[in-house]
C-alpha cells in the first residue's frame, strides 16, 4: 500500500526550515511489497554468545519475523522453540548496501508493548577495522532496555561505543551514552529517533510526534579524534550502516524475559537521512537501493553521488633512475582541489588519490570529468583504478597534452568491465620536466544518466512542471524543443515513462512516492533537470 508524501513533504519543509542547509539524500519509506534486499540485509541465528550479549532469540528472514506490510516494516518477536532457542525474531542490516558519514539520521519507530526482556533497537556500527568491534565504532540511536522496572518501558537510551586504545590498538571497550524517560510507555505510539553527526561531535535526540521539538539524550564530542590512535577516529575517518532489531533477554535485561510474554511487534514507519554537504563537505552516502518499481537486484547499483567531492588520502610513488620509491608531501587536497609538486624529471610519477568509497557496476556507463592545469607543458594521464587491485583500471587511455599554465578540461565516458571497488583517481606521468605543479579540480564520477553528469552542457532554456506535487500526471512547460524525457530518482535509477506525443506531460501515476528528477533533453543537445514530488 502506498502511502501519500503530505506528511513526508512536511517534515521535509519543517526539517529544512529548522536546519537550512540540511537536504533529505535518502529514505526507505517501506512501500514495496516486500523487504527491498537492495538496502537490506537479513542476519540470522544466534550469533556469536547470543549476538554478543548472551540474548535468547534466534533472528529468522521468515514473514513470520520480518516483513513489510501497509507501508510499515514489522518486525515479530515471539515465544516459539525454533533451532535450540525459545523465542524467535528478526534482525536487518544495510551493510555493505547503505552506508553514511555524517548527517541526521532518523526513523519514525513504534517500539513493542513494555515487558522485562523486550529489547527493540535502531543503531549503525562503523566500517573501521573491517567491522571488527569495539574498533569499528557503534552509534545506538535508540535502544528500550525492558526490565521488570516499568520506568525503563518510557525509557529510550542513546550510546557511543568505541576502543579506548585506537582503532589499531589493545582491546578496552569505552562508551558513553545517557538516557530520557517520556512521560507515557514509548509502545503507545509512533516516535521519532534521530541522531544528528557531525566532525566535531554526535549528538542523539528524541521527538514525541514528528512535528514536536527535539529533545536531546545524549551528546558526544568527537575531541581530538584526528587519527587513528585515538578510538574516535572511527567517528570521522568511517562511514557506517543501519541495524533494527528487536532482541529478547541478554546481559543488558539480566538475562530474563518475562513469563507472560508471547509476542511483541516493533513497527517503522520509515528510515531517513539528510546531509549538509555544504557544512560538511566530507559527508558521504553509498546507496545501492534500487527502486522496487524498477525490477532491484541485489548488484550494487550506482548513485549520483561523486565520490570525488572529498578525499580521505593520498599517496606518490616514483621512479627515478630506476629505482622505485615513495616521495612523502608530493601530493595534496584542499577541498576538491589535488595538487602534486614534482620536484624531480621521474621516469614515472604516480600520484593517487583516494575519494569517498563507491562501488562501480558493471553494466553502467559512466563519465569521467574534470579540469587540469600544470606550471610546464607537459602530457598527463587521469584516469582511475579500484583501490585494492590497480590492474582494475578505467579511462586508462584519458591522455591529455597540457600547454604551460592553461587550464584544460575533459570529460570521458566509459563502461566497466567488472565491478570497481572504491576506484581512486591516478595522475600518471612520464618523463616530466622538473620543478611542475600539476593541479585538478572539480574531479567528477557519476553514471550519465545523472542529472550531474555533464554540467557544462545544461541548457539555459526555461522549464516549469506543475501540479508539483504530482499524483497521476507531471506536465511541463519549456521554451526550447524536446527529443527526449526521463525520470530519474535520488539514487540515479532512469525511468522511461509514458508521455504525451506533443510533450506536454508524463505519466508518473506508477511512481511510488517520493523526490524525482525531470531529466529534459532538448534537440540541441543540451539538457535541463527540474526536482518535482510524486504524491
Amino acid at each position: 500500500m502506498r502511502k501519500t508524501l503530505l506528511l513526508a513533504v512536511f517534515l521535509l519543509f519543517s526539517i529544512i526550515s529548522a536546519q537550512a542547509a540540511y537536504e533529505l539524500v535518502w529514505a526507505d519509506e517501506f512501500d514495496c511489497d516486500n523487504l527491498n534486499t537492495t538496502t537490506w540485509t537479513y542476519e540470522t541465528g544466534t550469533g556469536n554468545w547470543g549476538w554478543g550479549n548472551g540474548e535468547s532469540q534466534y533472528y529468522t528472514s521468515r514473514p513470520d519475523n520480518v516483513k513489510v506490510e501497509d507501508g510499515k516494516l514489522v518486525i515479530t518477536a515471539k515465544r516459539e522453540n525454533y533451532n535450540g532457542s525459545e523465542f524467535t525474531s528478526a534482525r536487518i542490516k544495510t551493510q555493505g548496501k547503505v552506508q553514511c558519514k555524517y548527517g541526521r539520521i532518523e526513523g519514525y519507530i513504534k517500539v513493542p508493548q513494555g515487558m522485562a526482556g523486550v529489547w527493540p533497537a535502531f543503531w549503525m556500527l562503523g566500517t573501521a577495522r573491517g567491522g571488527a568491534w569495539p574498533y569499528c565504532g557503534e552509534f545506538d540511536i535508540m535502544e528500550v532496555m525492558c526490565t521488570a522496572d516499568a520506568t525503563t518501558w518510557r525509557r529510550t537510551l542513546n550510546t557511543y561505543h568505541w576502543n579506548e586504545y585506537g582503532i589499531n590498538g589493545d582491546y578496552k571497550n569505552v562508551n558513553h551514552g545517557d538516557n530520557y524517560t517520556y512521560t507515557e510507555n514509548l509502545s503507545n505510539a509512533f516516535h521519532v529517533y534521530g541522531m544528528e553527526w557531525t566532525p566535531t561531535q554526535v549528538r542523539g535526540y528524541f521527538k514525541a510526534t514528528p512535528t514536536s521539538q527535539e529533545i536531546t539524550v545524549c551528546t558526544m564530542a568527537n575531541g581530538d579524534a584526528t587519527n587513528e590512535s585515538n578510538g574516535r577516529y572511527a567517528f570521522v575517518g568511517y562511514e557506517a550502516y543501519m541495524i533494527l532489531n528487536v532482541a529478547l533477554g541478554g546481559s543488558y535485561v539480566s538475562y530474563n524475559v518475562a513469563n507472560e510474554f508471547q509476542s511483541g511487534q516493533m513497527l517503522v514507519d520509515w528510515i531517513r537521512i539528510y546531509q549538509d554537504r555544504t557544512a560538511y563537505p566530507g559527508s558521504t552516502l553509498s546507496s545501492n537501493t534500487v527502486d522496487c518499481e524498477s525490477g532491484a537486484t541485489d548488484e550494487p547499483d550506482s548513485d549520483c553521488d561523486n565520490p570525488f567531492r572529498a578525499y580521505t588520502a593520498q599517496r606518490n610513488v616514483v621512479n627515478e633512475g630506476g629505482n622505485w620509491h615513495e616521495v612523502d608531501a608530493m601530493s595534496s587536497y584542499n577541498g576538491t582541489t589535488l595538487t602534486v609538486n614534482a620536484t624531480g624529471n621521474y621516469a614515472n610519477l604516480y600520484a593517487v588519490y583516494s575519494g569517498m568509497a563507491k562501488t562501480l557496476k558493471s553494466n553502467t556507463q559512466y563519465r569521467f570529468s574534470g579540469t587540469i592545469t600544470a606550471s610546464k607543458a607537459s602530457t598527463v594521464g587521469v584516469y582511475l583504478e579500484s583501490k585494492n587491485d590497480n590492474t582494475n583500471q578505467l579511462f586508462k587511455n584519458n591522455t591529455l597534452t597540457l600547454a604551460a599554465n592553461t587550464p584544460q578540461n575533459f570529460s570521458v565516458t566509459a563502461t566497466p568491465a567488472q565491478l570497481m571497488t572504491s576506484p581512486d583517481l591516478v595522475l600518471s606521468v612520464d618523463n616530466g620536466p622538473a620543478n611542475t605543479t600539476y593541479t585538478i579540480t572539480n574531479a567528477k564520477l557519476v553514471p550519465v544518466s545523472c542529472p550531474s553528469a555533464v554540467a557544462e552542457t545544461l541548457a539555459e532554456a526555461e522549464v516549469s512542471v506543475y501540479p508539483n506535487p504530482a499524483t497521476d500526471r507531471l506536465y511541463y512547460k519549456s521554451s526550447k524543443a524536446v527529443s527526449a524525457i526521463s525520470v530519474i530518482t535520488l539514487n540515479g535509477s532512469v525511468f522511461k515513462l509514458p508521455n504525451s506525443t506533443d510533450g506536454q506531460f508524463v505519466e508518473v501515476g506508477a511512481l511510488n512516492a517520493g523526490i524525482y528528477f525531470l531529466n529534459l533533453t532538448f534537440e540541441d543537445g543540451t539538457r535541463k533537470v527540474v526536482k518535482f514530488i510524486k504524491r
